[in-house]
């Protein structure tokens, strides 16, 4: 008897009701059918109201040569994506590949090992604790990784102290739009395109400005892509570039800041854990074997992307981070 309710709850007094009501005769029209048409109606009445008071999140504009937005799950693998935060990078695979399939595997042999006659879950404790201890977790660390903070913005190389405010709006249009991927900046950045830390001697504001609208019409043959600029947003840039006349002379930890900025901080957000784990404390031989040979969910980054001298320099930089 139901511990509950009083009433039969094992098993045969469920196999025992489908017979009869197989016996009796259960018709498919209207029946069933009512019970479809009234779930499906449900469904569609909560799609309407999360489309009318929630809305869908609006995205900036697709950029092809962008490579700036971190990965980031759908809200139902937010939990595994929460997990790998607490994992060493060497351990990840046991958050993302070993847990998820022993839980799909116990899953699917469930009817071949449970096997007790009751049903109603007050009188199966064990099971039905399970199940609420790992909902209340999946549900905590879905929480936890939708309300964390976003990591800060990738930062374009170059001075900020001496900057107007248009200048440094320019620097803010030249990180977003991924500029440093083929540009380098005082030793930052990508070098599939011209080294700019000197271009503001060698370039007029007309050319600029003409080059950023329509580069493959100034420079034929240019392997730059045009990209969408707001007149505002192309003033800026082009502000920024002219400003661009010198290198600085820096420490290495600064410099390795500015390194570390482009390439590692949308995952590491200041060194400490963010999509990746914190590298605090973590020693330059394992920086290094890191950069160079790849994670998971991380690439390696070969000598033609980030140079021996540039890595020893963001192992400076991280020297400092506490």
């Amino acid at each position: 008897m139901d511990r509950i309710s009083g009433k039969p709850s094992r098993r045969s007094t469920y196999l025992d009701r489908a017979k009869e009501t197989i016996a009796r005769g259960h018709a498919f029209f209207p029946e069933t059918v009512f019970k479809d048409i009234v779930v499906a109606a449900l469904a569609l009445l909560v799609m309407i109201a999360l489309a009318t008071f929630l809305g869908a999140p609006l995205e900036p504009e697709a950029n092809p040569a962008g490579s700036s937005k971190p990965p980031r799950p759908e809200w139902y693998f937010l939990f595994l994506f929460e997990v790998l935060k607490y994992l060493p990078g060497e351990l990840e695979w046991i958050g993302a590949v070993l847990v998820p399939t022993i839980a799909l595997i116990a899953l699917f042999l469930l009817p071949l090992y449970d096997r007790g006659s009751w049903r109603h879950p007050l009188n199966r404790p064990l099971a039905t604790g399970l199940a609420v201890v790992v909902l209340a977790g999946i549900a905590g660390l879905t929480y936890a990784a939708a309300t964390a903070p976003a990591p800060p913005a990738v930062g374009a190389p170059g001075p900020t102290t001496q900057l107007t405010p248009l200048e440094l709006q320019g620097k803010n249009v030249y990180a977003s739009h991924s500029c440093p991927v083929c540009h380098q900046i005082n030793g930052v950045g990508g070098n599939i395109g011209p080294d700019l830390s000197t271009v503001g001697r060698r370039l007029t504001a007309s050319w600029l400005v003409a080059h950023l609208q329509t580069p493959s019409e100034i420079a034929p043959g240019t392997r730059m892509p045009q990209i969408t600029l707001t007149n505002d947003e192309l003033m800026a840039l082009t502000a920024y570039l002219l400003s661009l006349t010198q290198p600085e002379t820096r420490t290495p930890a600064q410099l390795g800041a500015e390194i570390f900025s482009v390439y590692c901080n949308s995952c590491h957000p200041g060194g400490k854990a963010g999509v990746g784990p914190s590298l605090v404390g973590v020693s330059p031989e394992a920086v290094t074997q890191a950069v160079r040979e790849g994670r998971a969910g991380m690439p390696a980054f070969g000598p033609t992307v980030i140079s021996d001298e540039q890595l020893a320099q963001v192992q400076a930089y991280l020297h400092t981070v506490r």
